[in-house]
């Protein structure tokens, strides 16, 4: 982590944070926590998002996403998967915690699975 790489990032970027603009052709981040962070951090939340796409082979699809975020925006894989790790353990607590269980347990599977590229190495 190196602090003269932070950015001010949003904080909470994902699906339900945005809007299409009023012309149709764009999105707008909206309800921003705004920290002054590392980009993957951000980039960990949308990892989390999609945990219906990941429920068959979550590794493999995992990295797809994981290389997509890559290609778009140039930050190391490494962290997007690391933060989407952490992204996707932290709400699957708070979804079981309000009672979300399904959508909890579904979560921490995932997580689980990903944990193995953490232990055995990201490539």
């Amino acid at each position: 982590m190196k602090p003269s790489e932070f950015v001010l990032l949003h904080g909470d970027a994902h699906g339900g944070n945005t809007l299409i603009t009023l012309a149709g052709d764009d999105y707008q981040l909206i309800d921003p926590d705004g920290i002054f962070y590392e980009k993957e951090y951000d980039l960990g939340v949308l990892m989390r998002e999609w945990v219906e796409e990941y429920t068959q082979n979550p590794v493999e699809e995992g990295k797809r996403r994981c290389e997509y975020l890559h290609r778009l925006t140039g930050v190391p894989q490494r962290g997007i998967w690391e933060w989407g790790y952490l992204q996707t353990v932290s709400t699957a607590f708070v979804l079981l915690q309000i009672g979300q269980e399904e959508t909890g347990q579904k979560m921490l599977r995932v997580a689980e699975s990903w944990s193995t590229m953490l232990l055995d190495g990201f490539s």
